[in-house]
């Protein structure tokens, strides 16, 4: 009964609007008080419990609402995932990298902005959508991650031009698998085959690379699934989170050893530059902050 109550509400809202419906137990009121069905002290007593009663049911339709609004998203969202991930995977709607420019800021805490620049050529067919992620070391599943964190993590995809002036934002989707979260774009027009596309993505996510500065290791790698010409990365250190001398840094097996510098200001800057790719292989270092003992 209670949800035919919330539906019927939910009908009532749709056709007259919320104002209207709010104020119609009110409005019933005065009419009953003015014909004299209600009198005295009962009108100001009725008038306080349907105001109470309005407001409970009208939370209720509105939390109803909410939740078949969320429901239909997450819906919507797991199936534009699946069939875009299928899609842009596929051999046949491939691309290729042509350059690749990373830059990530670190701050206290660990807080972390990743912005990535990058250049891509379509390949024999059009091309609707492209799809990029980021995982968490340290981590094997989603559900590792808590609700709180995943709400702050923001990101936002761009298209940009030649100068790097940004355009319009893409439409984006996202979705958690395992420990990473997979984003994917979706182009407003459709790149043609063999055309440049131009995507700017970045990702703020809080205390991401916290574990680094509470005396743990932190691996930054990559793994293409497209044939990349160029990878370069940029990461600066904030001096609040930075270590007091150099990070200790092992490449990955036949990767060259990242340049280290320190600015004037105290931040530790981290830069490493990849040509000719791999496909399917690992390649970067891994990061220790903490100082050999002594």
């Amino acid at each position: 009964m209670w949800d035919d109550v919330q539906r019927f509400l939910d009908y009532l809202i749709t056709q007259y609007g919320v104002g209207r419906v709010i104020l119609a137990p009110f409005s019933i009121i005065g009419l009953l008080a003015a014909v004299g069905v209600i009198t005295g002290g009962s009108v100001s007593f009725i008038a306080v419990g349907s105001s109470i009663f309005v407001a409970i049911v009208f939370i209720s339709t509105l939390s109803l609402q909410l939740r078949r609004v969320s429901e239909l998203l997450r819906e919507r969202t797991r199936v534009v995932n699946l069939y875009t991930d299928r899609f842009v995977r596929s051999e046949s709607r491939a691309y290729t990298v042509e350059d690749w420019d990373e830059f990530v800021t670190v701050n206290r805490n660990g807080d972390t902005t990743l912005e990535k620049w990058i250049t891509i050529r379509v390949g024999d067919e059009d091309l609707y959508s492209a799809w990029s992620w980021v995982y968490k070391t340290g981590i094997w599943k989603s559900s590792q991650i808590g609700a709180s964190e995943r709400r702050r993590i923001k990101v936002e995809a761009r298209g940009f031009d030649e100068n790097r002036n940004l355009g319009a934002r893409y439409d984006v989707t996202q979705e958690w698998e395992d420990n990473r979260l997979q984003l994917f774009i979706h182009f407003e027009d459709t790149a043609p085959a063999g055309a440049i596309v131009r995507v700017w993505i970045r990702w703020v996510w809080p205390r991401y690379y916290k574990a680094l500065f509470d005396g743990g290791t932190e691996v930054v790698e990559w793994l293409m699934h497209r044939q990349a010409k160029r990878i370069s990365t940029t990461m600066s250190f904030d001096p609040k989170c930075a270590p007091k001398g150099n990070f200790n840094i092992s490449p990955h097996t036949g990767c060259p050893v990242p340049a280290q510098t320190r600015t004037p200001d105290g931040r530790v800057m981290i830069t490493a530059e990849y040509l000719a790719v791999p496909v399917g292989v690992k390649f970067g270092f891994k990061l220790d902050g903490r100082a050999p003992r002594a």
